[in-house]
C-alpha cells in the first residue's frame, strides 16, 4: 500500500465522497442497510477522516449560481447530458473539497457535474485523488452522442480510478481504452446481507414484486406481463408509471431514492411478502437490476431476470439452477411464473442454491478489503 495515502498511524486520509439526493437522512439511520454508500460506514475513523456531499437543492443561491443553473437545463435539455453541479457548488462545499486527498464520485451523474470543478482543484493541487464508479457510463457515451464521448476522454484524463461494478462494461473499457487500463478497477456490487433477511414465510402470497426506476429496466414489457396475468398480484414500486396505466391486479408506490416514499423497513416487508421478484431489463452492458436482484436473493426470493449482455450474475448464477433467465417474450414469462407460484419445490431448490452462492461469492467484509485495497493502489 502507498503509506502516502493510506497510514494506519495516523489521520492523514480526508475521504469526500459524493452523493445524489436521499443519501443524508439515510446515513443517520443505524438500523439501515449500506446499500449504495459504497463502504461509506466502514471506513474506520480511526484511520480515515470522512465526510460527504448530497446533490441537493442549496438554500441560498447567487447570481452565478442561477446562471448555472439556467444553463445545465439547457445542457440537460438539449445535449442529455445529467449535469447538476448547481446543487455542489457552495463555499462550504468548495471548501470540503479542497481539504480533501480523496473525493469519490458515487455515480456517472456525480461524474459529469463534478469534472470542470475538479479538473480545477487538480491542476492546483495535483495529489488529490478521485475515484469514480461506473455502472452504464462508456456504454451511454458510446452509443449517444458525441458530446457524451467528448466528456468520457475528459473523464478520463481528469480522474484517477474508475471502479466498475459490471464485469461486462469493465471488459469493454479495457479492450477499448487500452491507454487507461491501469486506472481500471472491477469490484462486485455489495448489499448489506445482514439487513436483507426473510423474517418470515409468508407461503399463502401469490405477489410478484418489480423494484426499480432506471432507464435500462423494459418497463413496456412490465406493463404487458401485469395485463396478460391478471390472475396474480403485483406491487411495482417505482416512479416510471402512473396509476391509471395499470389494472385491478397492479398496486403502484410512485417511490425513488430521492423521495423516500418508502422507507427500507417498508420496501423489506414488501419484500417479505412477495412470492417471486421479476426484473425485465434491455439487453445492455449495464448491470441493471443487479442490487435489486442480490436483494431478493438474500431475502431468499426466487429471481426472473431478463438475458442480457450486462447481467451482474453471470460469473456467479446459473440460469435454472439459481436464478431464471429469459428472453423478453411474454409467453416464456407467463410459462415460468406458473411454474414457480405452483411447484414450491422449485422455487425453494432456486432459493437455496442462490442463497448459497451469494453467500460465498458476494461477502461483504471481502469486498470491502478489496476496495481499500483499491484505493491504495
Amino acid at each position: 500500500m502507498d503509506d502516502n495515502f493510506i497510514n494506519k498511524e495516523k489521520k492523514i486520509s480526508n475521504i469526500l465522497y459524493l452523493f445524489n439526493e436521499g443519501r443524508s437522512e439515510r446515513i443517520k439511520h443505524k438500523g439501515g442497510p449500506k446499500d449504495f454508500f459504497y463502504f461509506y460506514h466502514d471506513l474506520d475513523e480511526s484511520i480515515f477522516d470522512k465526510s460527504f456531499i448530497e446533490l441537493k437543492d442549496l438554500r441560498s443561491q447567487n447570481l452565478f449560481s442561477k446562471l448555472l443553473k439556467f444553463f445545465e437545463k439547457l445542457i440537460i435539455k438539449f445535449i442529455k447530458l445529467p449535469t447538476y453541479a448547481h446543487k455542489i457548488i457552495s463555499t462550504e462545499n468548495l471548501k470540503k473539497i479542497k481539504r480533501s486527498d480523496l473525493v469519490i464520485l458515487t455515480n456517472e451523474t456525480l461524474g459529469y457535474s463534478m469534472i470542470f470543478i475538479l479538473y480545477y482543484f487538480k491542476r492546483s493541487r495535483p495529489n488529490l485523488k478521485t475515484v469514480l464508479f461506473v455502472m452504464g457510463l462508456f456504454q451511454q457515451a458510446n452509443q449517444q452522442s458525441r458530446v457524451r464521448r467528448i466528456f468520457l476522454n475528459f473523464m478520463l484524463r481528469t480522474y484517477d480510478k474508475f471502479i466498475f461494478l459490471g464485469k461486462e462494461e469493465y471488459d469493454y473499457a479495457v479492450n477499448k481504452y487500452v491507454k487507461y487500463e491501469n486506472k481500471f478497477f472491477y469490484l462486485q456490487f455489495a448489499i448489506d446481507q445482514k439487513y436483507w433477511i426473510k423474517d418470515s414465510n409468508n407461503l399463502s402470497t401469490n405477489q410478484i414484486l418489480f423494484v426499480g426506476n432506471d432507464l435500462n429496466r423494459d418497463y413496456s414489457f412490465l406493463k404487458k406481463l401485469t395485463q396478460k396475468l391478471g390472475q396474480y398480484n403485483f406491487v411495482i414500486v417505482s416512479n416510471k408509471f402512473s396509476g391509471d396505466e395499470f389494472n385491478e391486479n397492479v398496486t403502484l408506490i410512485n417511490s425513488n431514492w430521492r423521495s423516500a416514499v418508502l422507507s427500507d423497513v417498508e420496501l423489506k416487508e414488501i419484500y417479505n411478502n412477495s412470492l417471486i421478484s421479476i426484473i425485465p431489463t434491455k439487453n445492455t452492458l449495464q448491470p441493471s437490476g443487479q442490487s435489486v436482484g442480490l436483494q431478493s436473493i438474500s431475502m431468499k426470493i426466487p429471481l426472473i431476470i431478463s438475458k442480457s449482455e450486462g447481467f451482474w450474475g453471470k460469473e456467479v448464477f446459473i440460469d435454472k439452477e439459481d436464478v431464471l433467465l429469459l428472453e423478453n417474450n411474454i409467453e416464456e414469462w407467463e410459462k415460468n411464473i406458473d411454474l414457480l407460484v405452483s411447484n414450491s419445490e422449485k422455487r425453494q431448490s432456486l432459493v437455496d442454491s442462490a442463497y448459497k452462492k451469494l453467500i460465498e461469492n458476494y461477502k461483504y467484509d471481502d469486498l470491502l478489503i478489496k476496495f481499500i485495497d483499491i484505493l491504495s493502489r
